[in-house]
């Protein structure tokens, strides 16, 4: 869809739509990697953000997040700023900082740079699309509780979302709660009981494959007894469980 119409007419998916529990209503958000900045205007024409600064660390992201902003007409509203990661946000003094569509390790590495974080007392709402267990590590480690995490799934995938809030006393970092965190406790019971079924099936074939290679398997083995004890613990598991 062209630039000229999409903002006009512009809907998001579910993974996007996930950070709309996690903001509070009246958050100067910060959306960093914000490409076209369509989740930025969804928010503000919603009514959920007054203000937003959206940054990318590339020129053509930022030139299209420009373009639809101002065909949006909200220009006077939303912010758009070409830099690395949170470099300069912390003049924008946000309530909130969305990091969406970026690899678990990458959003650990941008968090850990910027050293105003904790002191800022923003809400992070992060969408690690690989390595949820290292964001889960990175907040545990950095004095972070999680307030909430988020299934959605769009395009028969998964997305996890993460709420978190510095300041607080964090959750035991035990194996359970590197690898699950808060997604049993925060997410209606078929949602999970079809996520960690697909991740228990993926989990397994990688075990199939390390034990035909040869390799050891003590780690993966036990990442699937994980797996596995929290699917147990489902209403309507038990079959899968016992086929698997």
């Amino acid at each position: 869809m062209s630039v000229r119409n999409r903002p006009s007419g512009l809907t998001l998916g579910p993974r996007l739509l996930s950070a709309l529990p996690l903001l509070r209503n009246g958050d100067r958000a910060a959306d960093i990697g914000t490409d076209h900045a369509y989740l930025p205007i969804y928010l503000i024409r919603n009514g959920i953000c007054p203000e937003i600064l959206a940054t990318d660390i590339a020129a053509g992201p930022i030139r299209r997040a420009r373009d639809h902003i101002r065909a949006s007409g909200l220009s006077d509203r939303i912010r758009a700023l070409q830099t690395p990661g949170l470099d300069g946000v912390d003049g924008f003094e946000p309530d909130a900082i969305l990091i969406f569509g970026m690899g678990g390790d990458l959003i650990s590495r941008i968090l850990d740079q910027a050293h105003w974080l904790a002191d800022s007392g923003a809400r992070l709402i992060l969408q690690p699309m690989t390595h949820a267990e290292q964001v889960r590590i990175w907040l545990n480690g950095h004095g972070y509780t999680e307030c909430r995490e988020i299934l959605s799934e769009e395009d028969g995938k998964f997305y996890v979302t993460i709420g978190a809030d510095p300041g607080q006393s964090p959750e035991p970092m035990t194996e359970t709660w590197k690898w699950l965190g808060r997604l049993v406790r925060d997410n209606p019971p078929d949602v999970v009981r079809s996520y960690l079924s697909g991740w228990l099936g993926t989990q397994e074939k990688i075990l199939n494959a390390l034990r035909q290679a040869g390799h050891d398997c003590e780690a993966e083995i036990k990442k699937a007894e994980i797996l596995k004890a929290a699917l147990s613990g489902i209403p309507g598991s038990e079959r899968g469980l016992h086929e698997s």
